[in-house]
């Protein structure tokens, strides 16, 4: 993922589910970022939320957006929360 990370700005984790994604991705950005952003479904939240405890981090926040926000009322809502 750094490589990926320091080449191209960006980085993923393609892989099949229940292979620990979450816990790699946790693991990797809390060493190198001071903030991160997770977009996921509902379901993905409980995972997030588990492994999070699981590492014993304890500054997150977890935001829930509402499927019937639109793309604009989202991004407004995640604007305001960054500065928070």
């Amino acid at each position: 993922m750094a490589l990926c990370e320091r080449r191209y700005g960006l980085a993923g984790l393609y892989l099949p589910m229940r292979t620990g994604k979450t816990r790699v991705a946790l693991a990797y950005t809390t060493r190198h970022f001071k903030r991160i952003l997770v977009v996921c479904t509902l379901d993905g939240m409980g995972a997030w939320e588990r492994e999070i405890k699981i590492m014993g981090l304890t500054n997150y926040r977890v935001l829930a957006l509402d499927d019937e926000d639109t793309i604009k009322e989202r991004a407004t809502i995640l604007k305001a929360r960054a500065n928070e």
